[in-house]
């Protein structure tokens, strides 16, 4: 049985040979949780690949967010999840204080550029208004 970080390489490494995730790498991240249910790096991989996923797959958009909120859940202290809630929010849900939230939130956990980024993007859209 792969560990859950073989797991995560192999979906990366098909991933990264295309823009759009196809139903094998989706299977493959089902049968990853199914083996690593407790994994929150495989839920956010999830999400991701849901995000990533052609308009077929059978997965809804808050599918993605539903795996991000089971990562939260299972652990509070990454910032990965908190900031993918954070993407989200921007990109999909033009929530901008939801996301202003979970930005603020994966920062306060130890997330890097990307969530600052994000944040700073939020930060500007809410003052231009």
């Amino acid at each position: 049985m792969p560990t859950e970080k073989q797991w995560q390489q192999d979906i990366r490494e098909r991933l990264a040979e295309r823009e759009e995730a196809t139903s094998e790498e989706l299977s493959l991240v089902e049968e990853a949780l199914q083996e690593h249910p407790r994994s929150a790096p495989l839920w956010c991989l999830r999400g991701a690949l849901i995000q990533l996923a052609e308009d077929d797959a059978g997965y809804e958009l808050d599918d993605a967010l539903r795996s991000y909120q089971r990562a939260a859940e299972l652990d509070p202290s990454s910032p990965q999840p908190w900031e993918e809630m954070g993407h989200f929010a921007d990109a999909y849900d033009d929530d901008l204080l939801s996301a202003e939230g979970h930005f603020r939130k994966a920062l306060s956990l130890g997330a890097g550029k990307s969530a600052k980024e994000g944040l700073d993007g939020v930060l500007a859209q809410l003052r231009d208004g």
